[in-house]
């Protein structure tokens, strides 16, 4: 489903987007996962909406829900998946499509934000699941993550008090 989705994106010139999400945190953690994609997509998001009714996706948008709330829902009807798509709009997000790379993992590559990013995404949404995705991450990634990085951005997207329950310093 994501090679489709992507090759899709590709096609049309979306060339910066990074999965996000559940899927994204397996690739890097290898934690139980979820079964929908999320992935933040830089482009426009009316066009973005054709080209995937024009693929074959089902689609619907979410109208600003919440503002880290996926925009764009898209079912993948054929794989039966659910893709969530976030716009990218902020400075944080030109930062994770800044810092993605590309992983292989199963035998094909895929972009992933960094675990930096990851742990930010969890701490924002902060659900029962993120909490275990981040210590998986963390006990994966250990000494190599960047904390200062993610006690920055902490600050700066109010998840500092929770951000703090994971790394005992205060990032800086």
């Amino acid at each position: 489903a994501y090679k489709h989705f992507s090759t899709v994106l590709r096609k049309a010139g979306f060339n910066r987007y990074a999965l996000i999400g559940g899927v994204a945190t397996r690739i890097r953690a290898n934690p139980p996962t979820t079964t929908d994609i999320d992935i933040l997509v830089e482009g426009d998001d009316i066009a973005l909406i054709a080209l995937l009714k024009k693929s074959g996706y089902a689609v619907m948008s979410a109208d600003g829900i919440d503002e880290w709330w996926p925009e764009i829902f898209a079912f993948d009807k054929r794989w039966k998946i659910r893709v969530d798509i976030f716009i990218s709009r902020r400075e944080f997000d030109d930062e994770v499509l800044y810092y993605a790379t590309p992983v292989r993992f199963n035998g094909s590559l895929f972009t992933v934000a960094s675990v930096e990013h990851l742990i930010l995404y969890k701490l924002l949404a902060m659900r029962d699941k993120d909490a275990i995705h981040i210590q998986s991450l963390i006990d994966s990634h250990g000494g190599d993550i960047n904390i200062g990085y993610i006690g920055k951005w902490a600050r700066r997207l109010c998840v500092h008090d929770s951000f703090r329950e994971y790394f005992k310093g205060d990032g800086e």
